[in-house]
């Protein structure tokens, strides 16, 4: 009887390993392909991203960006005026409180340049700890877009003041 209760817990504990084996196979081919920039961090920082992420923040090696703090991936001070780090921190604590929160953020890339982007924290459970996933997409080219939109809008409103003059 003992001899086959240990080959019962042997099969449960190979059939538990193989399913958490396949979970972060799982994990690890939505991460990666994801086409947004994530990365996953801890009240110490990242501690993991994917290659999108390099990519958006200009970054070349997965080491150089989790060496990053993620004060280093935005300018000191948003839009807003408020400081960065402060704003951060208040988004951090509801994504942790509400379990996600979404925004939108100006980052900074490795060059110096600042971007707009959409931000989205979510609160998930990994080794049994609360981690945030942070998800970034970079809005340069729809606000780019949007201001053309409106200059030509302008133009326009421009145009109709001039004929009606006339």
């Amino acid at each position: 009887m003992s001899g086959s209760s240990n080959v019962d817990r042997s099969a449960a504990g190979q059939a538990s390993q193989l399913e958490a084996e396949r979970s972060e196979a799982l994990f690890r081919g939505v991460f990666e392909g994801s086409l947004e920039a994530l990365m996953l961090l801890t009240e110490r920082g990242f501690f993991e991203c994917n290659a999108r992420a390099l990519q958006v923040f200009g970054v070349a090696s997965r080491e150089a960006f989790l060496a990053m703090h993620p004060s280093d991936a935005s300018p000191p001070v948003q839009p807003d005026g408020r400081p960065s780090l402060e704003a951060a921190q208040e988004h951090i604590a509801r994504a942790l409180r509400e379990g996600s929160c979404e925004f939108e953020w100006v980052h900074r890339r490795a060059s110096g340049e600042d971007f707009p982007a959409a931000v989205r924290l979510s609160s998930i459970e990994r080794d049994g700890s609360k981690v945030l996933l942070a998800a970034v997409s970079d809005l340069s080219a729809r606000k780019q877009a949007e201001r053309e939109a409106q200059q030509s809008a302008e133009r326009l409103q421009r145009s109709e003041r001039f004929y009606r003059g006339i």
